[in-house]
């Protein structure tokens, strides 16, 4: 019998003397575990990758529960229920390809093909400039600072939101009332690493 058809069972009745057909129609329908996913793309990010998977067509005639996908080298497993998952506790600067599963109630697919390789890397340093709209900033008297934010390939960040961690170096208490440059002993800050 094949799959997915559907067969015609005849049987005869005999009763009174005669004899009545009594047609059976049933269809064959096979449950199993799921094919393989496949891996759509796979984000490298700092200590971790993201992983994008396609769910397999044929989920074995029962519901996917769960996903798995396995990191190699280290065998570094994450678990979701859907695409994509995030797999963490990786090794930055090390080359990794990542397999997927799926799993139904009837059991786990055999594991999808490698994806291409990628290197989770720390995310890049940030630098920043200062400069004040003032020609002569007051020491106590507000004034306005500008920050402009600078990515590890020296490219402006236009994207910089302001909520990262600035480093101050480089400056001192003015006394109230003195003023100067920018770059005078008492002086507004430089930046460091953001």
């Amino acid at each position: 019998m094949t799959k997915g058809c559907t067969y015609t069972v005849i049987t005869l009745t005999v009763g009174n003397n005669s004899y009545a057909p009594v047609i059976y129609e049933f269809g064959l329908y096979l449950i199993s575990s799921p094919d393989a996913p496949t891996i759509a793309s796979v984000t490298p990010g700092n200590k971790q990758a993201t992983v994008s998977f396609n769910a397999p067509v044929n989920d074995g005639g029962r519901t996917i529960t769960s996903y798995t996908v396995t990191a190699s080298p280290g065998n570094i497993t994450r678990t979701g229920t859907s695409s994509p998952i995030a797999v963490t506790g990786l090794t930055n600067g090390i080359s990794y390809t990542f397999t997927v599963t799926a799993t139904n109630e009837i059991g786990t697919s055999h594991p999808s093909a490698a994806s291409n390789p990628v290197t989770p890397m720390p995310d890049p340093a940030y630098t920043a400039s200062a400069a004040v709209n003032d020609a002569a900033p007051i020491a106590g008297m507000d004034t306005t600072v500008t920050l402009t934010v600078y990515n590890s390939d020296g490219g402006i960040d236009a994207t910089f939101d302001g909520t990262r961690n600035v480093t101050l170096s480089g400056y001192a208490q003015a006394p109230d009332g003195s003023y100067g440059g920018f770059n005078d002993p008492y002086h507004f800050p430089s930046f460091g690493h953001l």
